[in-house]
């Protein structure tokens, strides 16, 4: 019988199904090798451990995640009602970047959400 070989993909892979069927404390050594019908010893080959895996699949999902987002700004994709996506064409982009400009308050320092901050903040104390 001809030997199967697994890719990191393959783990990462079977992790995120387990995660979203049952959550990440489902995800263990055992289930995922049991998954894949994969020895353990192929397991610990690429992954220290259980969290290095859960830390590899948190990275790459957000990593997809991002290159998405990013992609669907720049093409100006259209939301699932067909709208325009409301965070495109808001305002006119700064630098070319194709995300909105920032907005046009101001940080004021010595002020907390719209208030003036209180003296144990040290805001106003240089002038008396």
């Amino acid at each position: 019988m001809p030997r199967t070989t697994f890719t990191d993909a393959d783990f990462l892979a079977a992790a995120c199904a387990l995660a979203a069927k049952r959550g990440p404390a489902a995800v263990t050594v055992e289930s995922v090798t049991a998954r894949l019908k994969a020895p353990t010893g192929s397991f610990y080959y690429r992954f220290a451990s259980r969290d290095v895996l859960l830390g590899e699949l948190w990275l790459t999902t957000a990593r997809a995640f991002q290159e998405g987002f990013i992609a669907a700004i720049a093409t100006g994709r259209r939301t699932r009602c067909g709208a325009p996506h409301p965070h495109l064409g808001a305002r006119p982009s700064k630098r070319g970047t194709g995300l909105p400009a920032p907005s046009p308050r101001r940080f004021r320092p010595g002020r907390v959400a719209g208030r003036a901050a209180p003296r144990s903040c040290g805001a106003g104390t240089a002038r008396r």
